[in-house]
């Protein structure tokens, strides 16, 4: 039995590695990708600014020649600005032009690569869980709870029962706690005493322990790593720090 875990055990530690491989390379092509669209979108915005400033002096021009025209016609009696106004609408049609497709197709680019970075860290986070299970069955130290969920913002971990275990948590007592890498001092998060607990911003880098007392016992869930921040968090906030009047379209699920 204990060669088969063993074995197990190595296997898990093997796709583990190469799961977090996976993850350092999709993560490094996810930044390349963030800084290639920057720049393209800063090409695009500059090239729209000399579009609508050569439009600016071509309408300029074209009203200060109509008005001599008019005046012109108006000695004469004749009027032919056909020619001008084809001219006038030419050049507010290139001032109204926008074409944001080169941008567009990096953000849906961006937008993949997040997705699977994501998928990434949720197989590499189960692979890690399931290696400290197995560690702990071969210790004969079964834990009766885990936690289950992303360790990153924006997501909720939950404590999950065992199904070896039969616990009914109207029964059970429950506080969350933050601890921090190194030195294991533990923290108290006031108010987290439900099955269920959302990391906050100030949880980044650190543990978060869920205890169950239940019986006059007291068991442990802990999560496999420290709380990651949500993925280009901290670009979208400096994109709004940068951009205070820009409208954004905002989708909560």
């Amino acid at each position: 039995m204990v060669d088969i875990l063993a074995i197990e055990l190595s296997k898990r530690e093997d796709e583990l590695l190469r799961q977090k491989t996976e993850v350092t390379k999709i993560a490094d092509t996810l930044k390349l990708a963030s800084t290639d669209a920057k720049r393209i979108i800063d090409e695009e915005r500059a090239n729209a600014r000399l579009e609508i400033e050569s439009a600016k002096a071509s309408v300029q021009k074209i009203q200060s020649a109509l008005k001599e025209q008019e005046l012109f016609s108006q000695r004469t009696g004749k009027q032919d600005v056909d020619e001008l106004k084809e001219e006038v609408q030419e050049a507010r049609r290139v001032k109204m032009l926008h074409c944001p497709s080169k941008a567009m197709d990096i953000e849906n680019e961006i937008q993949v690569l997040r997705d699977q970075l994501a998928e990434k860290s949720s197989d590499s986070l189960r692979l890690l869980k399931e290696l400290e299970l197995h560690r702990s069955y071969g210790e004969n130290d079964m834990p009766l709870y885990e936690l289950k969920g992303l360790e990153t913002l924006g997501s909720t971990l939950r404590i999950v029962v065992h199904e070896c275990a039969s616990v009914d948590f109207s029964n059970s007592s429950i506080q969350w706690f933050r601890i921090q890498p190194e030195g294991s001092k533990k923290e108290i998060i006031s108010g987290a005493t439900k099955p269920v607990y959302a990391p906050e911003p100030h949880d980044v880098g650190r543990y978060i322990q869920a205890e169950v007392k239940s019986g006059g016992q007291i068991s442990v869930a802990k999560t496999a790593g420290s709380i990651d921040p949500a993925a280009g968090l901290v670009e979208y906030v400096e994109t709004l720090v940068r951009n205070p009047e820009t409208d954004y379209n905002s989708l909560f699920k």
